[in-house]
């Protein structure tokens, strides 16, 4: 399986990461959905050979430059949710973080949805 999935070709462009040891497929109602409206990109991180946490946040960031856009929306479940919160790019105008662990907010793009 390639590390991610994209669905969908207009819209604003959305990035999701999936849970850590969640098979993306496991996604697929829901992306699908959404991907009516807009453009995503599911990164599936059983896919990625990466030895580390840092290497995968360096992974992420590079394809999200790689995507050359703007105003991408970024969401993470669980681990995804983790690992998009050191994730600060100009091209990333929103975040949402969908049962993530807790967190100091330290820039305004981050808002807590209770």
């Amino acid at each position: 399986m390639s590390e991610f999935i994209k669905l969908g070709s207009t819209g604003k462009t959305i990035v999701f990461l999936a849970g850590g040891n969640i098979d993306i497929r496991c996604y697929l109602p829901l992306l699908k959905e959404i991907s009516s409206k807009h453009t995503i990109y599911a990164i599936d991180f059983l896919s990625i050979n990466s030895k580390s946490i840092e290497e995968t946040k360096s992974w992420i960031k590079k394809f999200i430059l790689d995507l050359n856009q703007k105003d991408i929306v970024l969401i993470g479940h669980s681990f995804g949710a983790d690992m998009i919160k050191s994730i600060e790019l100009d091209s990333v105008s929103k975040y949402i973080l969908m049962n993530s662990s807790i967190f100091k907010i330290k820039n305004s793009k981050f808002n807590i949805i209770f």
